[in-house]
């Protein structure tokens, strides 16, 4: 399961890899998930 943070907020976003439309469960923010298949590679957060 990979994590990304909250556009708004900066709460941590834990999504399942079948997943396209996060919720963020701190603030309610619905923000889309990028594919990891795409020719660009999703950087990690630290």
């Amino acid at each position: 399961m990979a994590t990304l943070k909250c556009k708004m907020c900066g709460g941590d976003l834990e999504l399942t890899p079948d997943v396209t439309v996060a919720e963020c469960p701190y603030c309610g923010t619905k923000q889309t998930v990028p594919n990891a298949d795409n020719d660009k590679k999703m950087t990690p957060v630290f």
